[in-house]
């Protein structure tokens, strides 16, 4: 992104988009299109993908992080959850924290986050949560729950309580892209602002690479997958 347009993006109203918009503008999404070709992702796992989020092209904008949050905010005060029972806001590390503490802002509630270390996320002592503490526990994406799962393991043996329904743990999300939807888990309920059908392949049967589609890192070539949006 050059400066010039980073400083046209600081200077709009966030209220005045969709979050959608946002997502557009910072160019923080991509999806395969047919007609136009290019290339397509290979996630952090391996696998390939036909779509791809890049949070991390907002959580530069400290207005869209705020922003956002208000809309998850909003969203989480219409449902069955009572915002006024949150004690506390836990991401993982690394691009959910940027909005995790702009949630926990708003629900007036503490932050804090877990942290990465040999693939997992651990739980350091970096932090001391009041006893009872009721958590909400927030991701900005989630594709396979891997990391969500590692975050409520790391915090499992804490005198805390992660706030649940139905008794499922409730987890706080941007965006939840699946396999498949709808979606549902057996001992998890998402919240999330934008959920979306997003294909995962292993390599070996990834249709995309047999119709000559060329697999790549997005974070190492997001100029190019721009390129075909």
């Amino acid at each position: 992104m050059l400066l010039k347009e980073a400083r046209r993006l600081l200077s709009l109203e966030p209220h005045d988009f969709t979050v959608w918009e946002i997502f557009k503008m910072c160019n923080a999404s991509w999806v395969y299109n047919e007609e136009l070709g290019g290339p397509h992702a290979i996630l952090t796992s391996g696998k390939h993908s036909n779509a791809y989020f890049n949070l991390n092209a907002i959580a530069m904008f400290p207005d869209f992080c705020e922003f956002i949050a208000s809309v998850f905010v909003k969203k989480l005060a219409k449902s069955w959850m009572t915002v006024e029972d949150v004690d506390v806001v836990l991401t993982s590390t690394f691009a959910a924290t940027s909005f995790g503490q702009e949630v926990a802002k708003q629900l007036r509630a503490l932050f804090v986050f877990t942290e990465k270390k040999d693939n997992n996320q651990i739980w350091t002592g970096r932090f001391e949560l009041p006893v009872g503490s009721k958590v909400l526990h927030f991701e900005e994406l989630i594709t396979t729950m891997s990391t969500t799962k590692k975050v409520d393991d790391a915090v499992s043996e804490l005198p805390i309580s992660l706030i649940k329904h139905g008794g499922k743990i409730v987890i706080g999300a941007i965006v939840h892209r699946p396999n498949a939807l709808p979606k549902t888990y057996s001992d998890h309920k998402i919240v999330s602002l934008i959920e979306m059908e997003v294909h995962n392949w292993d390599p070996s049967e990834c249709p995309l690479c047999k119709t000559g589609s060329q697999p790549l890192r997005p974070k190492n070539n997001w100029a190019e997958f721009m390129e075909y949006q």
